[in-house]
């Protein structure tokens, strides 16, 4: 709907549709057509529901992209005209348009589980997060030098993410666990903080947000990734009935000690 309102001109569009009827019209018609292609191309390209996932995220990753490309072109001098303005919604569009294609072709072949998408998707959040904290530590107040720097940590932590989960496929989950791990870790940091009255407002903090939210990304991810199944090769499996073991350790007063826990599921 926007690039068509672009073309015709935004001011135009609401001349002749004061009362929003073609508008709503138009919706009426587009959304269900779009789920109807977006369905129709998901059993034409036979795809893995984590596939359809990083396909959808796709979208917004090209809508960033364009963005991004427009202001290092553009800089602070965006064109305030009836026509630039068609021809930069165009391209935002455009550029939405295009990247899931280009996802689809470059995930062929290749196994994603949904939580595998979602996992890429964190990443892209960490990378942009990371991306701010950058800007904010190095008192970047040029627009293209802010949008370089968000643009490279953006699409590298989305790649990163991509190929340190090359081979694996995560379980059902793992992918908000990953996102509770990072949580978790930056709220202690906020939580050491608060306790010891330390300054959150510095570049410092910035510097401890990045490595406490970066560090719970990586290290959730190498603890879910590496957690076996709950029928891994540990167990011994006899129709519904199985054997788990597993080493643990109890608590005893004021200490500690090693065990080895012992479970029949039948």
């Amino acid at each position: 709907l926007l690039p068509l309102m672009a073309v015709v001109g935004f001011e135009n569009w609401f001349e002749f549709d004061e009362d929003g009827k073609i508008t709503m019209t138009y919706l009426m018609a587009a959304v269900p057509y779009g789920i109807w292609q977006a369905d129709r191309w998901y059993k034409k390209w036979n795809l893995t529901n984590g596939q359809a996932s990083l396909i959808s995220q796709a979208t917004g990753l090209g809508f960033f992209n364009t963005l991004g490309a427009l202001s290092l072109y553009y800089g602070d001098d965006w064109p305030d005209t009836e026509n630039g303005a068609r021809i930069n919604t165009i391209l935002l569009y455009s550029g939405s348009l295009t990247a899931p294609f280009l996802v689809k072709k470059y995930i062929s072949g290749k196994s994603y589980t949904e939580d595998d998408a979602q996992f890429i998707a964190t990443s892209v959040g960490v990378g942009l997060v990371n991306s701010l904290s950058l800007i904010s530590i190095l008192e970047i107040e040029k627009i293209r030098s802010a949008w370089l720097m968000m643009l490279g940590s953006v699409n590298g932590f989305a790649y990163l993410g991509d190929k340190i989960n090359q081979g694996k496929d995560l379980k059902r989950g793992d992918g908000r666990i990953i996102g509770l791990g990072i949580g978790a870790s930056w709220l202690v940091w906020l939580g050491v903080a608060t306790i010891f009255d330390i300054d959150i407002d510095t570049k410092l903090a910035r510097v401890i947000d990045m490595a406490t939210i970066t560090s719970g990304w990586l290290l959730t991810y190498n603890w879910v990734s590496k957690k076996p199944n709950k029928f891994s090769n540990n167990q011994v499996k006899s129709n519904n009935t199985y054997l788990s073991l597993s080493p643990s350790i109890i608590a005893s007063g004021r200490g500690y000690s090693p065990a080895i826990r012992l479970e029949l599921h039948f």
